[in-house]
């Protein structure tokens, strides 16, 4: 059966799930799930925020040919180039922060337009992490976390990567990574016209 050969290698050995990271995006932390400004485009590196809350969404799926499994979900940053540091509420460089907007493990609706069949993921607003999501192949997840760069910890010019990681293992696949550059100066410009505008 057609299911069987999705599930079953050709040496008769049970393929493990693929999971990509499909998609990413960033916004600010001013709204609610669906409400909240969005920084920049689709799969857009941008200049971060810097120490205030802003959030990242990432789709995740299970299109790549493996099978059902289980992904739990864990952020990750690089700084200039660096190891993959997991984010926590402790973390030196990118923290986890609390939302005024959104609950801790809320559900998440779909927002990114992956490709595949969507579940309900999560939202984090508190160490990185999140409960493992089971997704069928062709089933997709959009996860969500609110986090700061941490002022003392960066100049400008740095540049910080984001993934996603499964429990602080690299995904089968990055098929979008977020590129963040550093530039405090103008991460300040941005801070007082939103705060003149609110």
């Amino acid at each position: 059966r057609l299911g069987d050969w999705i599930a079953i290698g050709w040496n008769g050995a049970a393929l493990a799930a693929r999971f990509d990271q499909h998609s990413f995006r960033a916004r600010w932390d001013d709204g609610d799930e669906t409400t909240a400004t969005w920084i920049a485009a689709l799969d857009a590196d941008f200049q971060p925020p810097v120490g205030v809350n802003f959030r990242v969404r990432f789709c995740l799926d299970n299109s790549q040919g493996g099978a059902s499994g289980d992904v739990t979900p864990q952020l990750q940053y690089s700084l200039n180039g660096g190891a993959w540091t997991n984010v926590t509420g402790a973390s030196s460089v990118v923290r986890s922060y609390a939302s005024p907007n959104v609950a801790d493990d809320a559900a998440t609706t779909e927002q990114l337009a992956g490709p595949a069949t969507f579940v309900a993921g999560a939202f984090d607003e508190a160490d990185g992490a999140l409960a493992a999501i089971t997704l069928a192949t062709t089933e997709e997840t959009e996860v969500e976390f609110c986090i700061r760069v941490q002022t003392a910890a960066v100049a400008t010019g740095d540049t910080i990567d984001l993934r996603v990681s499964d429990a602080g293992a690299a995904l089968y696949s990055y098929t979008q990574t977020p590129t963040l550059t550093v530039s405090l100066a103008q991460a300040r410009v941005s801070q007082i016209a939103r705060e003149v505008v609110g």
